[in-house]
């Protein structure tokens, strides 16, 4: 804004003219200062610069910035006192864009955070909305090569989102463990690699990717008006849990602050648990529940939709703070390689109670707590944990802490950590593991990952010990086309995990899984999952269930997009 407010002074001044040469002078002359106000009020010593000073163009002609810069240069020369300088984008009536670079006297404007209008909601969506019409006409007007690489997001993560959809209604009718939609979708996603189903065809119909317009777009006009904005969103989640209650449905209390909060509330990389395949949907292998680390912001109550389930209110919650201090880099492939200030306070919390006609819930309440912080590549995980009966005796106490490596040289994730169990009446049980994951080669032509992780439960003075396993591997080969900078890759994916049940009881039974991928010119993709599982126990009065489970996925790629 200084520079342009310079420029449009020297306009609206015709006696103060620049040349290409020397300015000829008969001797110095004092500069005038009382007309000029206070912005000039340093005296000579505040110079607009050298006597050769090429005309600086800001905008086109009669632009905002324009009209602006004329006004301010009207009333430095007219004398008229104090200059207030309106931001461009107040000028126009639009938002202006976020600049990295701040004022040396504190937060720019888009920075700051304020109680904001009653009109926040159309300040967020005009853009959306207005410029639908635009959007879809450019889009109409494009073929596939002539996307750029946020319009080939966009559509690729449209199509997988239907297959998605797709395969989760199958999965409901054909999987012998009948899982439920939501159930069914999650299995999905993991198998396709894109999730976020309902915010993707939502994306789409805007012609806007609507997680990043949220997370940057929109971030400063959200920031001017937090307070009504979530006043509003409150309003808006009382009526959709409101519908759930009339349906009878679980409700899901934070549908839609979940993915406005999402940059916020991710865990940072390397956080979870690397190479642990999860996505299982028998119901006897219940899930360890200090295994699920808790990453975004997400609450609900659950037990309206299934009779045999008690009620259950859950609630889990991160706290992204490189991601506040906008510390990340802006573009996707270089925050892979972040190394740097991490921290990441977190919270879970699940409260059951009894239901009429439903078992007696395991736990009244499990909880979880810990921390992620550091920086240079090199962090620290500190978290512990309980779970409590119904009689409000502790269950068992759990403890993690380790170190934590990422994107130093070739090693691109490491951990190292010891986590302990203590439940009454048996042995202090105590783990250690270690995991990490190498890129052998990232050249132009190939690309290869390698990854190994153990685990082993120490043995007790009354109880032996285990040992789970995992590792994953990739190979890809790149090929260009003209005109076309990214590579098109081809290659072969596969991970695999052998763990018991329980971490902590060598004899609660063993899961063997396995996950590949197979992907052709980033066009053909195919996904394939096999789960085994050992010592299973029957569920009273439930259907007999296989011991193996083998689900596969077909999609096209996101090179489709890319081809010319």
């Amino acid at each position: 804004m200084l520079t342009s407010q310079i420029r449009a002074a020297r306009k609206a001044a015709p006696s103060q003219k620049t040349t290409a040469g020397p300015v000829a002078s008969n001797g110095p002359a004092a500069a005038p200062r009382a007309p000029l106000g206070r912005l000039y009020s340093a005296g000579p010593a505040a110079t607009l610069g050298a006597a050769v000073q090429p005309r600086l163009e800001v905008g086109a002609v009669d632009s905002p910035l324009e009209r602006e810069a004329d006004r301010v240069a009207g009333r430095v020369m007219a004398g008229s006192g104090p200059v207030h300088v309106q931001p461009a984008g107040a000028a126009a009536g639009i938002i202006s864009r976020q600049e990295k670079d701040k004022p040396a006297g504190g937060e720019s404007k888009e920075g700051e955070v304020g109680f904001g209008s009653p009109a926040a909601p159309w300040f967020v969506l005009k853009p959306l909305i207005l410029q639908l019409p635009d959007r879809w006409k450019a889009a109409s007007n494009k073929s596939a090569g002539q996307l750029n690489l946020e319009e080939q997001t966009l559509y690729y993560n449209f199509v997988t989102s239907l297959n998605n959809l797709l395969y989760a209604g199958i999965m409901t009718e054909m999987s012998a463990y009948k899982p439920d939609f939501s159930k069914g979708l999650e299995a999905a996603e993991a198998l396709s690699g894109v999730s976020n189903t309902y915010l993707n065809l939502v994306s789409f119909a805007l012609q806007k990717d609507l997680e990043k317009y949220l997370g940057k777009e929109a971030l400063p006009t959200i920031k001017q008006n937090l307070g009504w904005l979530i006043l509003y969103g409150v309003f808006l989640q009382g009526g959709l849990v409101g519908v759930n209650a009339l349906a009878e449905q679980d409700l899901k209390l934070t549908s839609l602050l979940t993915p406005a909060l999402k940059p916020f509330t991710e865990a940072p990389q390397g956080f979870g648990r690397p190479m642990l395949r999860s996505n299982v949907l028998d119901p006897r292998w219940g899930s360890y529940p200090f295994y699920s680390s808790p990453s975004g912001f997400e609450s609900s109550v659950t037990g309206f939709e299934d009779p045999a389930k008690p009620y259950s209110f859950n609630l889990k919650l991160g706290v992204n703070v490189a991601s506040l201090a906008d510390l990340y880099p802006e573009s996707d492939e270089e925050k892979k390689k972040y190394k740097g200030f991490e921290l990441y306070p977190y919270f879970s919390l699940s409260h059951s109670w009894d239901k009429e006609g439903a078992p007696p819930p395991q736990f009244k309440n499990v909880w979880l707590a810990g921390m992620f912080f550091g920086g240079e590549g090199v962090y620290t995980l500190v978290e512990g944990g309980q779970k409590q009966k119904a009689d409000d005796t502790i269950a068992e106490t759990y403890l993690r802490s380790g170190l934590v490596f990422r994107n130093l040289g070739p090693l691109q994730l490491g951990q190292l950590t010891s986590e302990t169990s203590l439940r009454p009446g048996g042995d202090l049980r105590a783990r250690l593991n270690a995991a990490g994951s190498i890129k052998l080669v990232d050249s132009k032509s190939f690309e290869a990952t390698l990854g190994a992780g153990i685990g082993g439960l120490l043995p007790s003075a009354t109880q032996p010990g285990s040992v789970d396993a995992s590792g994953e591997a990739g190979l890809a080969y790149k090929s260009y086309r003209p005109d076309v900078k990214d590579p098109f890759k081809t290659g072969l994916s596969a991970g695999t995990t052998w763990r018991t049940q329980d971490p902590f009881d060598p004899a609660s039974g063993r899961l063997f899984s396995f996950g590949g991928k197979l992907t052709v010119l980033d066009m053909l993709i195919f996904s394939a999952e096999y789960h085994q599982f050992g010592q299973e126990t029957p569920l009273p009065g439930a259907p007999t269930l296989p011991g193996q489970d083998l689900r596969f996925m077909l999609n096209l790629g996101p090179g489709v997009f890319r081809w010319k």
